[in-house]
């Protein structure tokens, strides 16, 4: 928590650090630079991309882990995955 500021000089200061429009001027400047080319934020990311489709493979192989498994259990032996 900030205290209040003691002057007016203090105030200016804590209002331009929490300006948006300063902390973007200030992120353009600091990619001039260092090279770094902007990057758009007007394009919004699809989420779909970053979700997690399994392949055929990968089904295949947690179909076979759980019936491996009840196979196990329905003759009596340990399983191999713990519930």
């Amino acid at each position: 928590m900030r205290r209040p500021p003691r002057n007016i000089e203090e105030w200016l200061y804590y209002t331009l650090l929490d300006s948006k429009t300063f902390q973007r001027f200030v992120q353009r400047l600091y990619n001039k630079i260092n090279g770094i080319s902007e990057t758009s934020k007007t394009t919004p990311m699809d989420s779909v991309q970053f979700l997690y489709r399994p392949t055929r493979i990968h089904k295949l192989r947690a179909y076979k882990a759980l019936f491996v498994d009840e196979f196990r259990r329905t003759l009596g032996l340990t399983p191999r995955i713990p519930k």
